[in-house]
């Protein structure tokens, strides 16, 4: 995906779906974070509802940031990398992939409304890493629907303090 996006820089939209149809086909679907990376390089695509349906299973629906999970199987382990949330969710497929959202938001605050029920669900995620990298989602919201965004953003942070304090939640604030 890194290849065909810097050997092709200019890309159409069917040769750039093809490309992403066929990375998710391939099973057990290894290439999630690499798929996160890939939209927000062609943003200005008129992408179709069927690639944002692939983004959106694996903001949705991949596995847990791995920091997390060694935390509820560990208790004294330090839950993030570095304690960074934010690093942990970029580094994670569903963090990613909403990182990803923000980007194609950023790009044509039209497909915010698309992305709404998605962001309505991952601001109450069970990851504290993903929710933060919904703040950026939230973010790219404000200019389109700046109410919608700052009611999905109080539900963001009705959650742990160490949230507040991310670079995504003062750059909304800002």
């Amino acid at each position: 995906l890194r290849g065909v996006a810097k050997s092709a820089p200019e890309i159409d939209v069917i040769t750039a779906f093809s490309v992403v149809q066929r990375c998710h086909k391939l099973s057990d679907k290894p290439c999630g974070r690499s798929l996160s990376w890939f939209f927000p390089r062609f943003a200005n695509l008129p992408w179709s509802l069927r690639a944002f349906d692939i983004l959106l299973c694996y903001a949705l629906y991949d596995s847990d940031p791995e920091k997390e999970l060694c935390r509820a199987n560990n208790p004294k382990e330090t839950p993030y990398y570095g304690g960074d949330i934010l690093t942990a969710g970029i580094n994670s497929v569903r963090g990613a992939a909403v990182e990803a959202i923000a980007n194609l938001i950023f790009a044509d605050k039209t497909r915010g409304a698309y992305f709404q029920y998605a962001l309505e669900s991952i601001v109450r995620d069970k990851s504290l890493a993903v929710r933060v990298c919904a703040a950026s989602a939230l973010t790219a919201t404000l200019n389109y629907d700046r109410d919608l965004a700052v009611k999905l953003f109080l539900t963001l942070c009705d959650t742990e303090e160490t949230l507040l304090g991310t670079q995504t939640v003062e750059k909304f604030l800002y």
